[in-house]
């Protein structure tokens, strides 16, 4: 559809959690709205598409509540628009700006008004849900490798992981 309305645009389809991304190139900016939480692996994505991004990524997923570094598998339905093996995730926003941050990309910010919307301006209770009042709970990062200067956006906690112990 794409090539159709563009002809003289490039386009490609491609699968994010296999495919080699490099091959298409290098972007200043990557635009990720709805997309991680369909994916299994969100720390991988989020390093293969560090790769391509020159300057910012703006990710906009659905989010478990937690304050530590995780993300929950959970089961899609079998639906085009959903995850390509049934099987997504709900990384906590931690979880995200950690990856983002080992990934190279320094600067992690939210905005400081989220969407007036359910999914958007629900309560922080760090109690591991992803679902909540009849919402899924969700988060926006603007994620960048300069820092920004904004008073519509808020910079993430900077607390790196805990560190492994053995």
């Amino acid at each position: 559809m794409l090539r159709r309305e563009y002809p003289g645009r490039r386009a490609a389809v491609a699968d994010v959690e296999t495919d080699a991304v490099l091959e298409h190139g290098e972007f200043d900016v990557l635009f990720c709205y709805g997309l991680v939480y369909h994916l299994a692996e969100p720390f991988a994505f989020i390093r293969r598409a560090a790769t391509i991004c020159r300057e910012l990524m703006i990710i906009e997923t659905c989010v478990c509540d937690a304050k530590d570094q995780v993300a929950f598998l959970v089961r899609d339905p079998l639906d085009p628009t959903m995850a390509l093996a049934e099987i997504g995730s709900r990384p906590s926003p931690s979880y995200v700006a950690t990856a983002l941050r080992a990934n190279g990309i320094e600067h992690v910010y939210s905005p400081q008004q989220p969407p007036d919307h359910p999914d958007f301006t629900y309560r922080r209770l760090q109690d591991l849900s992803y679902f909540r009042d009849g919402h899924a709970l969700r988060d926006i990062f603007i994620a960048s490798r300069w820092p920004l200067s904004s008073e519509a956006l808020r910079e993430l906690d900077a607390t790196p992981p805990p560190p492994e112990s053995g």
